[in-house]
């Protein structure tokens, strides 16, 4: 993929469905359902959990969105997410889609060895990001890194009254293989696709037919830990 690549596409309303139903329901239920829970983290081995409201997801997105256009990005440039599954990765997720990004997500090692290096390595190799999220030293060719504390916040950020959605382009999000065995490859995905597979999964297991909670414990790198467990709830 070339490194000035730009998906020359139309905006969001020429390019299907996507934003009912991720971003605009996000912004939905903020007005209407503030003060509710909309996804829970259990933090630790103890069972310490950490609840995002609706209100608040919408304005931690929103702030990220005006991070990433605050630092240069514009819409069409790849950003790699290597955050571990929590408030800073969704809002950085969801920011990254409602500024037009193509973000895709690596698993966030802890102890940072050399084979977490090796797999940052090949995948900055295979997607020649324009920024990378939580990873200091991604190595050559990346033009900047973010630290992940700069999407940890963002509840104050105040909503606009009318979202925009024209910076969205058709494509969206970049899904990997794990590279356990070869190169990785990437997945590019489109916003209609995705829409027809949160579709496909609603209407499967009824969750959009009445009030559901998932308990999932598929990380957010993970095609179903994302798709399945978070963007179609």
């Amino acid at each position: 993929m070339p490194h000035d690549y730009r998906p020359q596409t139309p905006p969001l309303s020429d390019v299907g469905r996507l934003a009912d139903h991720i971003l605009q329901r996000i912004a939905r239920r903020a007005r209407e359902a503030a003060d509710t829970a909309a996804v829970q983290f259990v933090q630790d081995a103890s069972g310490t959990i950490r609840s995002v409201t609706w209100e608040q997801l919408a304005r931690g997105a929103w702030s990220a969105r005006s991070e990433f256009l605050r630092r240069g990005l514009a819409p069409g440039d790849r950003v790699l997410l290597r955050v571990p599954t929590g408030p800073a990765y969704v809002n950085a997720l969801l920011g990254a889609l409602w500024a037009g990004l193509v973000p895709t997500s690596l698993l966030a090692h802890a102890n940072g060895g050399s084979a977490s290096h090796r797999e940052l390595s090949d995948l900055v190799g295979a997607f020649r990001p324009h920024a990378v999220v939580g990873a200091h030293g991604a190595g050559q060719g990346v033009p900047q890194t973010i630290a992940a504390e700069c999407f940890e916040h963002g509840q104050d950020t105040p909503l606009p009254q009318v979202p925009d959605y024209g910076l969205l382009r058709s494509l969206c999000y970049v899904q990997f293989t794990s590279g356990s065995t070869g190169s990785p490859r990437g997945l590019a995905l489109h916003w209609g696709a995705i829409a027809e597979n949160l579709d496909s999964i609603a209407h499967a297991t009824g969750m959009w037919e009445r009030p559901t909670r998932v308990i999932s414990w598929l990380p957010m790198y993970h095609d179903m830990g994302l798709f399945g467990g978070l963007l179609t709830c």
